[in-house]
């Protein structure tokens, strides 16, 4: 013990440790909103959410491929869902009749547009990467002519995400499957961020032990100037259980290079409250003297792993931690 804690703390002076702090889910109820995106306007908060139908006592309503949210302040359970973001499917777009073929989306405005970045598959094909804009944080956001990437590796392209750097817009996401397995890529976006440039790179891969089995998703990226380093956040392990968690490295190049794995950190598990936290955004919160970074994740209920249960909403500021 007395030669392991001063060398934990020379690691945490070093590089420092996110803590999620202040966690509260965003509604009240049981309300399916995998995979959120939040994006912070004038008028409130918006969150976006993998496809789902609303159903009550036995009945349902048509499929919503991207429910949007709203909060005045994102605080415990003030979001009320909103509708369908995007109500018309893109023409490269298969519907298939097949509710979970539209996921994980993000959201990025710039000057009086919304982008946003979604998964979706294609007709006669995989998975694919695709953006869609809109004048309103609400919507309808309409989808252009043809995807951004579409992998040949298994499972598709998915969860995008864009990172704005100082030069350049970059987009990241994930590609393969647990037995590839799965890595995380980066790539330029062009100047109107609606097509790719560039090669792609490689940001990391996922590791076949029992802590990511072989999974990396859901990627998002933060850089932080008290410690002056890249995050690179991702989701592993199966998705419907209560493995899955959320971790994250440090890319000394951001999304421009590949990422190292020296130092691995764990920002969510499960505990007792909840299970498989998982699908998580990042975005700097605050007024004009503090700025801080917020997430948002989902996650099971106890007991309510799995299936068609519903993955909740929570919201909790990061607290950057250097052990000092």
């Amino acid at each position: 013990m007395t030669r392991t804690r001063p060398l934990l703390l020379f690691l945490l002076a070093a590089t420092g440790c996110w803590l999620p702090i202040n966690e509260h889910r965003a509604t009240s109820g049981a309300e399916d909103m995998a995979d959120p995106a939040v994006i912070r306007t004038g008028s409130g908060y918006y969150a976006y959410t993998t496809n789902r139908r609303f159903c009550a006592f036995n009945v349902c309503g048509p499929l919503e491929h991207f429910p949007v949210w709203k909060s005045v302040d994102a605080s415990t359970n003030s979001f009320k869902h909103l509708h369908d973001a995007m109500p018309t499917i893109p023409s490269w777009a298969d519907h298939g009749g097949n509710v979970a073929e539209f996921w994980a989306p993000s959201i990025m405005q710039r000057g009086g547009t919304y982008y946003l970045y979604f998964t979706a598959k294609k007709t006669g094909g995989g998975r694919c990467i695709g953006v869609a804009t809109s004048s309103r944080p609400d919507g309808p956001f309409a989808a252009t002519a043809s995807p951004l990437d579409c992998s040949t590796l298994p499972g598709g392209s998915i969860d995008p995400h864009p990172v704005q750097t100082s030069s350049a817009t970059y987009l990241i996401w994930s590609a393969g499957d647990r037995n590839t397995p799965a890595r995380i890529y980066s790539r330029k976006l062009t100047s109107n961020v609606k097509s790719l440039t560039g090669s792609t790179i490689e940001l990391l891969r996922a590791t076949r032990d029992t802590i990511e089995d072989g999974v990396a998703e859901n990627p998002v990226m933060l850089y932080w100037g008290q410690s002056s380093t890249w995050y690179l956040f991702y989701a592993a392990n199966r998705w419907d259980t209560a493995s899955y968690l959320t971790r994250y490295v440090t890319c000394p190049k951001g999304p421009a290079a590949p990422c190292s794995r020296a130092q691995v950190f764990n920002l969510v598990t499960s505990n007792e409250t909840r299970v498989g936290p998982g699908g998580v955004d990042i975005w700097l919160d605050g007024g004009l003297q503090v700025v801080f970074p917020r997430a948002a994740y989902h996650a099971w209920l106890p007991g309510h792993v799995g299936g068609f249960n519903s993955r909740v909403m929570f919201i909790a500021d990061l607290l950057f931690y250097t052990g000092q």
